[in-house]
């Protein structure tokens, strides 16, 4: 005869969702290990046999959730450059390839799904170093391809001000997936995490504007010219700028 198939959880993805749950209330320094084994309900030894200590337990943690969310930013990210062929992309486009791929967790509202965004959220915005570099080693290739095709959409914006503008969008994103229960809506009933539909088309929109409002920094200084003897000028000859270069209205796809 057939065995019986087992329906014992396994305790890697037991502990592993505890953690999760753990992480995404506490962050990484307010969580110990006692917290997740109680929410785990195993004990101290076996979180030590799979994960061998916090640290490899949060790194397990990550790359589980953050690893996907990467990747498919990545591949929308060059499924819209090649169907773009070489032209300027809409700005809200991009926008909504950065915030679509971490909301889509949120889709139906399910509790897990909620801690999930809540954990990233936590992530992104953990005060502490080690977490910040993990991050930013792991986003970093992304966040390059972000930039690359925010300025070809923005070319009048200088990349200081594409910059600030890309890191203020994460922001607002790690913000609003940490706290979706506590946003005051002054049209809702008590405070309910909205649905990830609206939140995606609200951060489209608003992230989108930003990148059309007034340049604030000086524009990139231009490549060194020849000598004025070389160009064939007087020496003292100036090109002044126009005054409030740096205000102009920003052309942006």
């Amino acid at each position: 005869m057939p065995r019986p198939r087992s329906t014992k959880t396994d305790p890697s993805l037991q502990i592993l969702d505890a953690a999760e749950r753990v992480f995404a209330i506490l962050g990484f320094d307010g969580a110990s290990l006692r917290h997740i084994v109680q929410e785990a309900k195993v004990n101290l030894p076996t979180v030590y046999y799979h994960f061998g200590s916090k640290e490899g337990l949060f790194l397990a943690v990550f790359r589980r959730r953050f690893d996907p969310v990467r990747d498919e930013h990545l591949r929308q990210l060059r499924r819209l450059e090649r169907a773009a062929a070489g032209r300027p992309l809409p700005v809200a486009v991009i926008m909504d390839a950065l915030v679509a791929p971490s909301l889509h967790l949120m889709a139906g509202d399910a509790t897990g799904n909620l801690a999930v965004t809540q954990l990233m959220g936590r992530i992104i915005t953990d005060p502490n170093p080690n977490m910040q570099a993990l991050f930013q080693k792991h986003f970093e290739g992304t966040r390059h391809k972000f930039l690359e095709l925010l300025q070809h959409s923005c070319p009048d914006l200088p990349p200081l001000d594409v910059a600030w503008r890309f890191q203020l969008a994460i922001g607002a994103m790690a913000f609003t997936l940490c706290n979706p229960r506590q946003i005051p809506l002054a049209d809702s009933a008590g405070r309910q995490a909205p649905d990830a539909r609206t939140m995606r088309d609200q951060m489209v929109v608003f992230f989108a504007t930003g990148f059309r409002a007034p340049a604030t920094s000086p524009p990139p200084a231009p490549a060194k010219k020849p000598s004025p003897k070389a160009a064939g000028r007087p020496p003292h000859s100036k090109t002044v700028a126009p005054p409030n270069a740096s205000k102009t209205k920003v052309e942006c796809q």
